[in-house]
């Protein structure tokens, strides 16, 4: 002990009277959510409880008691985004969820799925999730293909448990799908994260036959070596990846990252393709295949028969469009020679 320091911080949580509170229970609550506030902050700072925080707060709770009673089939529903490749051919959706809640209305999934997370709900969530996507894939087949691929973004809570393994296996046997035919989407943040038995859990699922994708590529601070020791079939840039390069023109570093996840045998998504000029870069650079607002929004089902239609009808007209071009100018060429 003699002669070592031992640094020592403090994260101070401050809530006055009568401003903030009007009894000494009160008082204390609401210094505390100033504290933890101060603590989601960095750490080693103070913060004073303001309105804001109680809202925030009692948002929190409010989603989490909706969370906790809700009947899924009730309040929940899938879209799917289309996933095209070079040449424009739907090879895969992914499952997105929406919740509109009959007290607090619609509610984002950047909102309510970091609260199911912490507050150990999530299982519910995911659960009910893979087994309606499983349930809508022969529709998705039927549309674009019977090797369209499902994509599913799984909590990496869930990952920790056995039991998501035996669940999709059982989901996949009782919708007659090939497990081939889903891919489990897991964020790059869990992927930076992974420990000796999440990486077990997930050899697991690939041993079953599941595809593994990693979800917001870019979003964090990943290194070389955890690149180069990821276990996944495809590396999903992200969106604001796709941007900052777009916007900097900077071809040679995404050429850079694709080359990299190529030699690993991974293909290569780009998220977030909303205009012409991303949709090129990505596609110059080498990108596999792509995901945006540009190509189609997330759509029900039923909107997305409609939205498969007419793209079909459009590809018939651009091509007979194509073969007229073509014959006019054969037939100009004939002329000329005459």
């Amino acid at each position: 002990m003699s002669g070592k320091s031992y640094p020592v911080t403090a994260s101070i949580g401050v809530a006055i009277c009568p401003d903030d509170a009007t009894n000494i229970a009160e008082l204390i609550s609401n210094a505390d959510a100033a504290m933890y506030q101060a603590k989601s902050g960095g750490r080693n700072r103070s913060s004073r409880f303001s309105r804001a925080l109680h809202d925030k707060r009692t948002r929190l709770r409010q989603i989490q008691e909706e969370l906790r009673g809700l009947d899924p089939d009730e309040q929940f529903r899938l879209v799917y985004m289309p996933i095209v490749n070079v040449r424009g051919q739907v090879t895969g959706c992914e499952a997105l969820l929406r919740w509109h809640s009959p007290v607090l209305g619609a509610v984002t999934p950047d909102e309510f799925v970091p609260i199911a997370e912490s507050s150990g709900l999530f299982t519910k969530i995911d659960w009910w999730v893979i087994n309606k996507a499983m349930s809508d894939c022969r529709q998705l087949k039927a549309l674009f293909g019977q090797d369209t691929v499902l994509a599913i973004n799984i909590s990496s809570a869930e990952l920790h448990s056995h039991a998501l393994g035996d669940y999709l296996s059982d989901c996949a046997a009782r919708h007659q799908l090939e497990p081939r035919s889903i891919d489990i989407e897991l964020t790059e943040t869990f992927a930076v994260k992974i420990s000796d038995q999440l990486r077990q859990n997930i050899k697991e699922l690939r041993h079953k036959g599941f595809r593994l994708s990693i979800d917001d590529f870019g979003a964090g601070y990943t290194s070389i070596q955890q690149i180069i020791d990821y276990a996944a079939d495809t590396i999903k840039l992200d969106r604001a990846l796709v941007t900052n390069l777009t916007a900097s023109h900077s071809l040679s570093v995404l050429k850079a990252v694709v080359a990299l996840c190529h030699a690993k045998d991974m293909a290569v998504i780009g998220e977030g393709v909303d205009t012409p000029e991303k949709l090129a870069m990505l596609t110059a650079a080498g990108c596999d295949r792509f995901q945006g607002y540009l190509i189609s929004k997330p759509l029900s089902l039923d909107d997305l028969a409609i939205w498969a239609l007419t793209r079909t009808a459009q590809h018939v007209k651009d091509r007979s469009a194509d073969e007229r071009s073509g014959s006019a100018r054969r037939s100009s060429s004939r002329e000329a020679h005459r």
